[in-house]
């Protein structure tokens, strides 16, 4: 199962494998102990990750959707119609896509009637699904578009993509249980320590997501918002023959360059500046570069709770 759909499924309320552990690497600092007696994690804004593009959002909504008339833009409708590759080979894909821009005027309206008429050729190239719904939809997006529900969730998707990196709080883990990059970067050159986190029995799995890395990131958040949600009216009318990819906003919290894919990492999403309650610890790996009385502490911590100390 790949990272989008381990999302999908998760947010679906699907059971979803996560690895049995994670690990946290950390400097110490003044919140050390406090976050392990306390059995804690810290959940940063987003604007203080280590990638400056992650979170950012951008976009001029009239380049996709005008206001005024309901009327949208091609990317956005070629977002809509991705909702069948799943039921089409990507030649035939390109000629749905095709012959739907075709029934599109100048101006971002739809000729409805080309429209319908194009349906049966459309039917052709994906036999596997009812297009019925997406046509439909297509045909009615004004009206759609006039809908509050519809408005009221595109806006205020809107307002929190604007306000995530101020508002969104991550946590970071990895997969990887001995990185000396991850050593080096995160537990200031191999000084700190490592938490391994056992996450069979963590009880916020919903808030755990894997990261996707891609050399390119899309930041312009609203047409991912527009398919996703007119994703779900289309799939309410298809009577769930079509699958909705959930993933597209989500992933605005969870793309990162494949330049950081050495990471492996996993997060934990909440509100900024939240302390969430920690998976349990398994145990504690120790720098080979610790300071004495850090390592003494340690020690005692770990002696005093039954934790495995782990000595590098």
């Amino acid at each position: 199962m790949n990272e989008s759909d381990y999302i999908n499924a998760l947010l679906r309320g699907q059971t979803t494998e996560t690895p049995h552990y994670l690990y946290k690497y950390r400097a110490f600092d003044e919140h050390t102990f406090d976050m392990l007696e306390n059995e804690y994690i810290f959940l940063c804004k987003a604007k203080n990750l280590d990638d400056p593009s992650e979170c950012k959002t951008t976009f001029v909504i009239e380049d996709f959707y005008n206001v005024k008339t309901g009327r949208i833009s091609y990317r956005v409708v070629d977002g809509i119609l991705e909702y069948l590759a799943p039921y089409a080979s990507k030649d035939n894909l390109e000629q749905i896509r095709g012959l739907v821009f075709r029934t599109m005027r100048r101006d971002g309206s739809i000729d409805r009637r080309l429209l319908l008429e194009s349906a049966f050729e459309m039917e052709e190239l994906a036999p596997n699904v009812d297009l019925a719904p997406i046509v439909t939809f297509l045909a009615n997006i004004p009206e759609r578009f006039a809908e509050p529900e519809l408005r009221e969730r595109i806006e205020g998707l809107l307002l929190l993509a604007l306000q995530a990196r101020e508002k969104m709080g991550i946590c970071s883990l990895t997969e990887l249980a001995d990185s000396p990059e991850m050593w080096k970067n995160y537990a200031d050159n191999s000084t700190g320590y490592c938490l391994q986190y056992s996450m069979d029995e963590y009880d916020d799995k919903q808030s755990l997501f894997p990261v996707v890395y891609s050399d390119k990131r899309d930041t312009e958040i609203l047409p991912a918002i527009l398919s996703s949600f007119l994703g779900f009216f289309i799939v309410g009318m298809s009577y769930g023959r079509i699958q909705a990819d959930q993933s597209h906003f989500f992933r605005l919290f969870l793309t990162k360059n494949s330049n950081w894919s050495y990471q492996k990492e996993w997060r934990i999403i909440g509100n900024a500046d939240e302390k969430a309650k920690a998976p349990r610890i398994d145990a504690v790996y120790l720098g080979e570069n610790a300071l004495k009385e850090k390592r003494c502490a340690m020690e005692r911590f770990c002696k005093k709770n039954g934790l495995k100390l782990i000595l590098k």
